[in-house]
């Protein structure tokens, strides 16, 4: 059987589904998983912040399942190239790829790749589908804005002038986006119906609750810093979050969410699409959203950054 699995991610729901169901597999099969992103040549600082951190998430993802992994950022604009010479250099024994619907990416690989590919299983369930992208959506906006942070705390060292309104509203959108809107719906209804079907994540259930309790205490001491903290301080701080968050997301996507599309009845995905598209629950319909959207505008979107 497979030893050795190369798995590229991109960030797409599709890839998140490669995430869960290779980690599944590989730990079924006591195989290994390399983790490969590869991003234009012309993505900058912000491109490669995110190829970490979707790095992150898929190793945390593995290490709650107990799989070994390894990962590999690579810069080139030919992404098909990139799998191939990754394929060689690594030696993995199979190409692991997210069910794309036979994109050129996935017809070039069938075509050239020197290692038989394995395709994810489509999901045949709509609702199911539908609110787990709903959920990946939700974690894409938490990474997106920490990004900006991150990469405006890197604009700073460079020379641009430190915008602290900035900080703060990227520090409020993770704090209040998180408590007010998506904590919620998993506490509240994605992790009791998953505890009550599947008793094999239990122990992560526990952590990803502690792990939100901490989350809280870990931005507390972020806005501290993004009123009076100096760059050097927010950097570190910054970096510390990121690599807390990644492995929070990495752990929900890698373990939870490919439990819940294995163990959770129709009529769970009926009222966990109602709670997360906000038909179910006053809490999270669009009118408590907006606040939300107009803090992510003002990290994401700020005006030009002003030179020292």
């Amino acid at each position: 059987m497979y030893r050795y699995l190369l798995v590229p991610i991109d960030g797409s729901d599709a890839s998140g589904e490669a995430v869960g169901q290779a980690v599944a597999y590989a730990q079924s099969m006591g195989a290994r998983l390399h983790f490969l992103h590869v991003r234009a040549s012309d993505g900058g600082s912000s491109a490669a912040c995110e190829g970490h951190a979707l790095l992150a998430r898929g190793a945390s993802a593995a290490r709650a399942q107990g799989v070994a992994c390894d990962v590999e950022l690579v810069v080139d604009d030919d992404p098909v190239q990139a799998v191939l010479a990754a394929l060689r250099s690594a030696g993995c024994d199979v190409l692991f790829l997210a069910n794309d619907g036979a994109s050129a990416f996935t017809c070039d690989l069938l075509a050239h790749a020197p290692v038989p590919l394995l395709v994810t299983a489509a999901n045949a369930r709509a609702l199911a589908t539908r609110t787990v992208a709903v959920i990946r959506a939700e974690h894409r906006a938490l990474s997106q804005v920490l990004r900006a942070g991150m990469a405006h705390v890197q604009d700073v060292k460079r020379g641009v002038v430190l915008d602290r309104k900035r900080i703060a509203a990227m520090v409020q959108y993770l704090h209040s986006f998180a408590a007010q809107q998506h904590h919620p719906k998993e506490d509240d209804y994605l992790f009791p119906m998953l505890r009550t079907r599947s008793p094999f994540v239990l122990a992560d259930l526990d952590e990803l609750a502690r792990q939100h309790q901490r989350d809280r205490l870990l931005l507390a001491e972020l806005a501290k810093l993004a009123d009076h903290g100096s760059v050097e301080a927010l950097d570190a701080a910054l970096a510390g979050y990121a690599h807390f968050l990644w492995d929070h997301l990495g752990r929900e996507e890698g373990v939870i969410l490919p439990a819940a599309q294995r163990h959770l009845q129709d009529a769970d995905w009926e009222s966990l699409h109602a709670a997360f598209v906000g038909e179910g629950d006053a809490r999270f319909g669009s009118a408590a959203r907006l606040p939300f959207a107009e803090l992510f505008d003002a990290v994401v979107e700020p005006p030009a950054p002003v030179q020292a």
